[in-house]
């Protein structure tokens, strides 16, 4: 696992040791920062109240009938069903965008035909993402590790 802020680049040399109680995150910043805190539970409980989180990562992506499944970095798994995540497609033509003064701009919903919940392939995207490519076409949506863990919560 990586740390990273929520807007800002990663910090500088980090290092991830994984430990059985615990994930300790050490980079030379917030070590520094967690011993002005001792009174901090630990280093990942440190980090996270700063505006850091852990980078999901996916180890295992398998297309399982209508299904896609995913295994996760901490051991976990999830098993999508392929409508849901077509359905919930983040590119700006299904989700929609936002302009500076908060309009959002989507284009009109239209119902979608079988072929757009089968899923041809599925390409990963730098170590934070796959994109899907339904049989209908469609291929826009990058879908962020830690996106579909909130879809899989």
């Amino acid at each position: 696992p990586c740390v990273k802020p929520l807007y800002a680049a990663l910090p500088e040399r980090q290092v991830a040791q994984a430990t059985k109680a615990e994930t300790s995150l050490r980079t030379p910043k917030t070590e520094r920062q967690f011993q002005s805190h001792p009174s901090q539970t630990s280093l990942l409980e440190f980090v996270r109240t700063r505006g850091y989180h852990l980078c999901v990562r996916a180890l295992d992506i398998q297309h399982i009938g209508s299904e896609l499944a995913v295994r996760w970095g901490d051991g976990s798994e999830d098993f999508f069903l392929l409508e849901r995540l077509r359905r919930a497609c983040p590119c700006a033509g299904c989700h929609g965008e936002v302009d500076i003064l908060g309009n959002v701009y989507k284009n009109p919903d239209k119902p979608l035909p079988p072929s757009a919940f089968e899923l041809k392939r599925f390409v990963p995207v730098g170590g934070y993402a796959i994109q899907l490519f339904w049989a209908d076409g469609h291929g826009s949506g990058i879908f962020a590790f830690d996106y579909l863990k909130r879809l899989a919560g």
